[in-house]
């Protein structure tokens, strides 16, 4: 997994994300649980979304062992949001 400047948290190999299901990464401390893991971080990684000309934000990106793309989240979201 990486967020949008590249900042990059790697799974262990116990982690699967079945079919259809879902995992969560929490950027803090913890102890990772079967679908919940802990990035070990000790500040907020993904950045506020701005309301300035650039309106930055951030994203997440989830890659499979061969770096291939999964699943991803961007915001704000501009261009085909789903709403």
């Amino acid at each position: 997994m990486r967020d949008s400047f590249n900042r990059r948290y790697t799974f262990g190999r116990q982690a699967v994300v079945p079919p259809g299901g879902s995992i969560r990464v929490r950027v803090g401390r913890g102890r990772d649980r079967a679908n919940t893991f802990y990035w070990g971080l000790p500040d907020p990684i993904f950045e506020n979304a701005t309301r300035g000309r650039r309106g930055m934000g951030d994203g997440g990106y989830l890659f499979d062992p061969h770096g291939d793309l999964r699943a991803w989240h961007i915001y704000p979201c501009r261009v085909g949001c789903g709403r």
